[in-house]
């Protein structure tokens, strides 16, 4: 299961892992609740009366308590590179289903991919394929043919990347497609196995034939749903989707939270970690920004006012970092998780949930 929403640093691999550590308590407070997969896998836990989010940034935790509500249900619009810079700060579907990587504040399509991705979104949500025709009459029939016999708009995503590159491998084993087609962005580095028999107009040509990538990955697709795989075509993804309906998906995924019978209180605070009041008895659960880590998410970090703060709350304290000063605060789990870098790169790192040792009686 998915936790929570597409967000940079989210802890969706582990947040179920986290709240089978953290205590049952009357309230717990996710104080740097980020994209709120541990809020949402607190709501779902049964352990928790109530649960307050909150974050510097508030249009994410708002965002998320937008989702449980079923307001991003009808939400449709395509995101031009133009639209995305006079939004993204105040428009939580422009931040989080077209930034890059999740970061909330880049553009996720190269300016040479944006028509063809402008084009896949008309068609996949509006049926509308009068653009990709513009760009890809190769392929247009297919795409056609594809989004208008699927009435189920995340089946039309799936069947729409199908279509193409199947028409496209027929095309170019049977003479019907010119390779040089392939020079197109979003064919060009599409993953292809082998496909004998093709005959190629170029060495290069050939050499596209063998290493098709361009289609293959999309840091947020990998992040938010696990996507069907095709046995020949395992690798290609950017083709199979639009990315902002994989993002939007994951919203309105969020709604299942509604179906529990009594469901927690959901309370959204934005502010400093330092201005929260806390009621006895509640857990508090902290993810900072990570000391050992480059980002800092766009703002300077104390990490030794943290440790303080961490120290002279009353209420017990659970803190996710790599790592934490030995003499004050002690590991109580840890875990490992695969880290994704970029599209072909990814690194062990070994989470830990901390706590502070002046705390041992709590």
């Amino acid at each position: 299961m998915n936790y929570g929403l597409p967000y940079k640093g989210s802890k969706n691999r582990i947040a179920k892992k986290i709240l089978d550590i953290l205590p049952a308590a009357p309230v717990l407070y996710d104080v740097f609740c980020g994209g709120c997969a541990v809020t949402h896998a607190a709501l779902l836990s049964g352990k928790y009366g109530r649960v307050v989010a909150n974050d510097i940034n508030g249009m994410i935790p708002h965002a998320f308590e937008t989702a449980i509500t079923r307001g991003f249900r009808n939400e449709d619009r395509w995101i031009s590179r133009d639209d995305f810079q006079r939004l993204y700060k105040t428009d939580p579907y422009v931040a989080i289903c077209f930034s890059f990587g999740n970061n909330l504040h880049e553009y996720c399509y190269a300016r040479e991919l944006e028509p063809y991705k402008r084009a896949l979104h008309y068609a996949i949500f509006w049926k509308d394929t009068g653009p990709w025709r513009e760009l890809c009459p190769e392929t247009a029939d297919a795409l056609k043919k594809a989004v208008e016999s699927e009435q189920d708009r995340h089946k039309r995503r799936i069947g729409a990347g199908r279509a193409i590159v199947t028409a496209l491998k027929a095309g170019l084993m049977n003479g019907t497609i010119d390779p040089a087609v392939m020079n197109k962005p979003i064919y060009k580095k599409i993953r292809k196995e082998k496909t004998p028999g093709v005959r190629l107009q170029s060495a290069e040509s050939v050499e596209r034939l063998k290493s098709l990538e361009t289609l293959e990955n999309d840091e947020r697709l990998q992040r938010l749903e696990s996507l069907e795989r095709f046995e020949r075509l395992k690798n290609l993804e950017t083709l199979q989707t639009d990315e902002s309906l994989c993002r939007l998906q994951s919203l309105e995924r969020l709604e299942r939270i509604n179906s529990t019978d009594v469901p927690p209180v959901l309370t959204v605070t934005t502010g400093d970690y330092r201005a929260l009041n806390f009621e006895r008895g509640g857990i508090i659960y902290c993810d900072p920004p990570y000391k050992s880590t480059e980002e800092r998410y766009g703002r300077d970090f104390d990490f030794d006012d943290f440790y303080s703060w961490c120290e002279h709350q009353a209420n017990p304290v659970f803190i996710s970092e790599y790592t934490m000063p030995e003499d004050r605060f002690v590991p109580v789990a840890a875990f490992t998780v695969t880290r994704k870098m970029d599209t072909k790169k990814s690194s062990i790192c070994h989470e830990k949930i901390w706590r502070p040792r002046c705390q041992s009686g709590i």
